[in-house]
């Protein structure tokens, strides 16, 4: 199936941003790292800045 694993990725992202919405203060966390790029993060470079939300998201996982 061309499809495979969205869902998968979906829910990845729903409950990340649920567990965010839970916790202001871990949302603001993750916002002020981003901003502290002062750009979309649109590079593999700036996904690696940002160590907090990559965690945000791994817990989300777990």
């Amino acid at each position: 199936f061309l499809i495979a694993g969205s869902d998968t990725t979906a829910m990845t992202v729903a409950w990340c941003l649920y567990y965010l919405a839970l916790y202001p203060e871990i949302q603001n966390s993750a916002r002020v790292e981003v901003d502290a790029l002062g750009h979309d993060p649109n590079t593999m470079e700036d996904l690696g800045k940002l160590v907090f939300v990559k965690c945000c998201v791994l817990e989300a996982l777990r």
